[in-house]
């Protein structure tokens, strides 16, 4: 009874480290894509929210007349600047009556810097365990050779590439 609650425990875990490899590797995937943005621009309407709220925006004037290339150009920039430490933040502007205006305050550069240190520990977490993986996959296929169980070894195997993929 306990050795088999041993092997459950040691598939669970590996399965529990797979999933959690494989939701992180479909973000940075996902990041790599600017989340969808540019896609999904139209579907949440993203262009009559910014008509409606910017103008209300006692912090910044004028975003509201800027084109639907901006938009999609500074979200982009705040992607690429939180997956590179916040680097860059302050560094995104936009066009009004002929001026550049920083698209972000003190308080959102604040939370984006959260976000990105965030990220950059999320990315240690990512890799702790692909390494906490292998070597929790070696130690489960050892134990299996010597106890001659090899069939599951293969199940296990295919799951992970499975998931993985």
């Amino acid at each position: 009874m306990l050795k088999k609650m041993l092997i459950n425990g040691r598939m669970f875990a590996i399965l529990l480290l797979l999933l959690i490899i494989s939701l992180y590797a479909s973000w940075m995937v996902n990041a790599q894509l600017g989340y969808g943005y540019s896609w999904l621009y139209e579907v949440y309407d993203t262009e009559q929210h910014i008509a409606r709220y910017a103008p209300q925006n006692r912090f910044r004037q004028g975003f509201e007349t800027t084109s639907v290339a901006d938009h999609k150009r500074v979200f982009q920039q705040i992607v690429d600047s939180v997956h590179r430490n916040g680097e860059g933040l302050e560094q995104i502007h936009y066009a009004y009556l002929s001026r550049s205006i920083p698209l972000l305050h003190q308080a959102e550069l604040v939370h984006l810097q959260d976000v990105a240190n965030l990220i950059n520990l999320i990315h240690y977490l990512g890799l702790a365990c692909i390494l906490f993986l292998v070597i929790c996959v070696i130690f489960e296929l050892r134990h299996r050779r010597n106890n001659k169980v090899r069939a599951s070894g293969l199940g296990l195997l295919a799951v992970s590439a499975t998931l993985l993929l």
